[in-house]
């Protein structure tokens, strides 16, 4: 299994739940001119880009309060936190997290949360 059948996974079984998830593709690209048109939640420049990497899927559960805003960076299976990429997602996750939202790094039978740390 590799990462685009977790989304998948993880899209369909969220939605059985109420949770409503959608793929937040990120990235650039170049005009004709050569201008770079960044796209993607929260990527508006290079230097944002080295920061920060937002999640593979963006959404909301529903509370009978409103919405919680959620976050989700899915992984393939066997999955370990440790490259570049990882802390600059886990940065998203932690700032998603402290402001009351559901963050969480999975690879569709796990979760971590943005310490790296195993979550139920």
């Amino acid at each position: 299994m590799n990462e685009t059948d977790v989304v998948k996974q993880i899209v369909m079984d969220h939605a059985r739940q109420g949770i409503h998830l959608f793929r937040n593709n990120s990235g650039t690209a170049f005009n004709s001119t050569g201008r770079p048109i960044y796209f993607g939640l929260g990527h508006v420049s290079k230097s944002s880009a080295s920061l920060i990497a937002s999640s593979d899927l963006i959404g909301f559960k529903k509370t009978p309060y409103g919405a919680i805003f959620m976050a989700v960076e899915v992984k393939k299976p066997g999955w370990k936190f440790y490259a570049k990429r990882d802390f600059k997602q886990a940065a998203f996750l932690k700032m998603i997290h402290m402001n009351g939202g559901i963050a969480y790094f999975t690879d569709g039978i796990n979760k971590w949360d943005y310490n790296g740390k195993e979550v139920l």
